[in-house]
């Protein structure tokens, strides 16, 4: 049995509408749970497209939407299946980015610097200041 038929099968969805262009609420929070199982597993966004039968910017989209309740449900549905069917440790790889540090240009003293850069304040939106706010 596949990975997307189990999943299928324990939140009690039809392949067909799963798979089909149908945007009610209930079918779409399904297909977020599948996103966040597989993103959480360790998956890159165009695997998780094409296991779904989405685009890759659909699941990023998806993925920044979510909630924490479908987190959660996922998460448990991936330590179901981890129990159930692989009989393996779970790894959460992609809940908590680490801090790392990366060399970049200083293109005012001609030489290369190395920074610490905090991959979870990466995707929070910028506040920018226009001169006219001053």
């Amino acid at each position: 049995m596949r990975s997307i038929d189990w999943i299928l099968a324990h939140l009690n969805i039809k392949k067909a509408d799963f798979f089909s262009g149908k945007h009610t609420r209930d079918i779409v929070q399904k297909r977020w749970v599948a996103i966040w199982f597989y993103y959480v597993a360790g998956k890159n966004y165009c695997e998780i497209a094409r296991k779904i039968g989405r685009d890759h910017t659909s699941v990023i989209n998806a993925i920044k939407k979510m909630d924490a309740t479908i987190k959660n449900l996922a998460e448990e549905l991936l330590m179901l299946y981890a129990t159930e069917v692989s009989k393996t440790p779970i790894n959460f790889t992609h809940t908590e980015k680490p801090k790392v540090t990366v060399k970049v240009p200083d293109y005012k003293h001609s030489e290369v610097v190395e920074k610490e850069v905090d991959f979870n304040e990466v995707n929070k939106p910028i506040k920018r200041v226009r001169k006219w706010d001053l």
